[in-house]
């Protein structure tokens, strides 16, 4: 019989060298059917019961001892992919097994990589070629060894996962002779071997690599999230974010047929976590649990936390659903709706009317705009708006000049729409609130994003919405805008966030008062002891935080533009309290505030699993995953996906009608309010928020910062400034006002003693 090989390979991350690659022949795993004589079974075979021949020749079928699956096509390594990475069962039955299994697969490894199995794999691979009838085209190439057939065929398979293309196209002739043009000594593996052989061989590779990155990280943040595919499954994702933000697939499992209450799913994630802890027990390094907030999580996070192994695990709901919520709280208030409506008529035009749409691009480039064309809406994108509103801004003049030029060839509707005295106003002022949450989701759904950039945007939502309302003419918006920020962020003010502003040495507490400076005393002394720290080793904890909050000694330590907040934490030594202080910031640092990495894979995976390519079974689609997220996470490419969340929400309420190419009407400003409604209703579940009745909302339901922060300090405003949040001030202003205090601290009568007490006390 016919053997094909498979690959392992072992990759050093970050080693010059080339990889090093292993093919194993399928005879080291003895491939053929089980015999009551001759060589003896392959050792996995311990983990299943022979049920009969199968419908491939030279196959058999196979059912695990433990979960009772039936594997209709028992090729050894799939078989060792089930009890290595997939087998539920056996976590609890008998844990030992994964581990001996996956002990016995780096043995192959070890025994493939000596020169001797190197050698029979060539000189089988010869032998096998002489057999053949070599083409005429490939006389004049040079043959392709083994390990670089089988180096191309994982290149060709990760190329295909990594832009969501079908398997399908290595059948077409049209590929196929692309790939003879390009090198007619390779011939690519038919679509049975990509999804089988070397799809496996990937996932065992990719695998082995998430392990050596769970094994060297310090601190993880756990994420879950369920989603329904285009066959109806009801799938689960879990996976782990390091400090480094890199993400982990840890499983993505079908559980359509089981009622997903909150005991139930506590139940698998502890078998996830049990299967992830091979050679070390993950769940001592997660710092924090972090999912969407309806009943169901919110229930899971409790019951998880509550759980002795898991009370030092912190849980916090996602950040940027909040912040998304608010902003389709905006844009549903009529005032926001009548000028959506507006700006939607005139852009309907722009699209459907050629000759306007030239006229104008051709004014902009003669006025020298910034912008040619206006934007549009997207109905299932909030953030579209805020778009399409600086595009009129920037295009504010060429659209006045063609409506005094060109007011008789254009339709009357659209003339008194832009030449209303308040047109280009309102579009302002709606303008710079919808701005200020489009950057805010931009800052919090960032790789880089941490719990003190979810303080930092609280505090500049909270001036932002106060400010406000001295500028917007319209006096029940801006309160609506202002109760709606404050009533949604309200559930975040909690002292964890607050803590790691403080912690972060770029921010360092700007604009903090006194009461905020106790209540991070009091929080870190708290999870100081919850985390198993004696009563000494928290003494020296606080003992740190003071020389850090005048930064003395080693924090003294300048933070630079290169820097991020776990690099600096890192270089600090303090010999007088230890690393106490520096493992509890550590930890707060690391945690991502956001549950956006599961709503980005399932995006991922709706272009992978489409209408078209319905039949994935869960494991294809689970394998798709943790490839695709091994190889996005270890690249170079860091730009951030700023509309994750609503692209995986606007597949669940996008509609399948077109709209009409020719009406001029509101229809997209109705659609939009309508998607909008149901992207509200979506959220509203997901954060297990109720619709907001400004009459029934009392002071207590709203976000104070009074007490806790100097919306006027200095060093807040220059943290603003330093992020993007605020422009940069007025340099003449600021010389006015330092020549002033030069001058006035001569004059100055004060009291030495009480200026002391008061600088102590605070």
């Amino acid at each position: 019989m016919a053997t094909s090989p498979i690959t392992l390979i072992d990759d050093n991350t970050g080693d010059e060298t080339s990889n090093s690659e292993l093919s194993i022949s399928s005879s080291s795993f003895n491939t053929s059917s089980p015999k009551t004589c001759g060589r003896n079974r392959n050792y996995i075979w311990s983990h299943f019961i022979d049920e009969g021949e199968a419908k491939t020749g030279g196959y058999r079928k196979a059912r695990c001892r433990y979960c009772k699956i039936l594997l209709s096509y028992a090729k050894i390594p799939m078989m060792y992919n089930h009890i290595a990475g997939q087998c539920d069962a056996l976590v609890i039955q008998n844990p030992t097994a994964r581990i001996d299994t996956i002990a016995k697969l780096t043995e192959i490894d070890q025994q493939n990589q000596s020169p001797k199995s190197a050698k029979r794999l060539v000189q089988l691979y010869d032998a096998s070629s002489t057999k053949k009838q070599m083409k005429m085209d490939q006389y004049g190439s040079r043959i392709l060894s083994p390990n670089e057939k089988l180096d191309i065929d994982r290149t060709l398979l990760k190329a295909l996962i990594m832009n969501s293309i079908p398997f399908q196209v290595v059948t077409s002739a049209y590929f196929l002779d692309l790939i003879q043009k390009l090198n007619p000594s390779y011939c690519p593996p038919d679509k049975m071997k990509l999804t089988r052989q070397t799809l496996m061989n990937e996932l065992l590779y990719v695998e082995k690599m998430n392990d050596s990155i769970l094994t060297e990280a310090s601190y993880l943040t756990l994420n879950l999230d369920g989603w329904t595919d285009q066959s109806h499954r009801s799938l689960y994702e879990f996976n782990v974010i390091t400090e480094n933000r890199r993400a982990v697939v840890l499983s993505l499992v079908d559980l359509s047929a089981y009622s997903h209450t909150a005991e139930f799913l506590l139940e698998r994630l502890e078998i996830v976590l049990r299967r992830a802890s091979t050679t070390f027990n993950i769940a001592e390094k997660i710092v924090a649990i972090v999912t969407d907030n309806p009943n169901v999580m919110e229930k899971l996070r409790n019951l998880f936390i509550a759980k002795p192994a898991y009370r030092h695990i912190l849980d916090f709901r996602c950040f940027a659903h909040a912040i998304n919520l608010i902003a389709v709280d905006v844009v549903k208030h009529s005032t926001a709706f009548r000028i959506i409506s507006k700006i939607t008529t005139i852009t309907s035009y722009s699209n459907h009317s050629h000759a306007f749409k030239a006229k104008l691009k051709e004014e902009s480039m003669r006025l020298k705009c910034n912008k040619e064309t206006l934007d549009t809406i997207v109905v299932t994108r909030w953030t579209s708006v805020a778009d399409c509103l600086r595009s009129f801004l920037l295009l504010k003049t060429p659209l006045q000049m063609m409506v005094s030029i060109e007011k008789d060839n254009l339709p009357a509707k659209i003339v008194n729409i832009i030449s209303h005295r308040t047109f280009f106003t309102d579009i302002e002022q709606l303008y710079s609130i919808m701005k200020v949450l489009s950057y805010a989701v931009t800052l919090i759904q960032s790789r880089g994003a941490t719990l003190a950039d979810c303080h930092l945007v609280l505090a500049y939502l909270y001036v932002i919405t106060n400010d406000f309302s001295s500028q917007c003419d319209y006096v029940d918006f801006n309160r609506y805008v202002s109760k709606v920020a404050k009533i949604r962020l309200k559930e975040f003010q909690n002292p964890f966030y607050l803590t790691c502003f403080y912690l972060h040495p770029k921010y360092r507490g700007a604009g903090l008062l006194s009461e905020s400076r106790s209540t991070v005393y009091r929080c870190i002394a708290e999870y100081s002891k919850l985390i198993g720290n004696n009563s000494s080793v928290t003494k020296n904890v606080i003992g740190a935080l003071q020389r850090y909050e005048i930064k003395a000694g080693p924090y003294s330590l300048i933070y630079s533009k290169g820097d991020t907040p776990s690099t600096w934490w890192c270089m600090i030594r303090d010999h007088t309290h230890g690393s106490c202080l520096q493992q509890i910031a550590l930890r707060f640092l690391s945690i991502t505030p956001h549950s956006v990495m599961p709503e980005r894979l399932f995006s991922i995976l709706s272009w992978q699993h489409s209408k078209r390519r319905n039949r994935l079974s869960p494991f294809t689609l689970e394998a798709i995953a943790k490839i695709h997220t091994f190889y996005k996470h270890n690249s170079e490419d860091t730009q951030v996906d700023i509309n994750i969340i609503e692209d995986a929400l606007g597949e669940e309420i996008r509609s399948d009608g077109n709209l009409s190419d020719t009406t001029m009407s509101n229809t997209t400003a109705d659609e939009f309010q309508r998607t909008m409604s149901e992207y509200q209703e979506i959220l509203q579940e997901m954060t297990q928020s109720d619709v907001i009745d400004m009459k029934s909302v009392d002071d207590n339901d709203l976000l104070r910062m009074e007490k806790t922060m100097n919306k006027d300090d200095q060093d807040l405003h220059a943290v603003f400034v330093e992020a993007g949040l605020f422009d940069q001030p007025d340099k003449s202003n600021f010389d006015e006002e330092q020549e002033m205090t030069e001058c006035d601290e001569h004059v100055d009568d004060y009291d030495v003693d009480g200026l002391l007490r008061d600088a102590m006390s605070h």
